[in-house]
């Protein structure tokens, strides 16, 4: 599927505009929107870790490529 620089962008400025307004109801709802996240799951899982949720950044791990699970693991500490 072709994505734009927009919606990349979009995508990835909603995901840390809900974690820093701790919305992680919402988070997770933006993030099953559709089948596969166009920007992945990483920045989920940093914007989680950052705004001080790591029980909701975990929940996101399973679904990050494995070549990533290293790095987020690591930022979630």
């Amino acid at each position: 599927m072709h994505y734009t620089y927009y919606n990349f962008r979009y995508w990835w400025l909603k995901a840390n505009a809900l974690a820093e307004s701790s919305n992680w109801f919402e988070l997770e709802n933006f993030s099953k929107s559709k089948k596969n996240s166009p920007i992945g799951y990483r920045p989920f899982v940093e914007a989680c870790a950052k705004w001080g949720n790591k029980a909701e950044a975990a929940k996101y791990l399973t679904r990050v490529s494995p070549d990533e699970k290293v790095k987020c693991l690591i930022s979630i500490g």
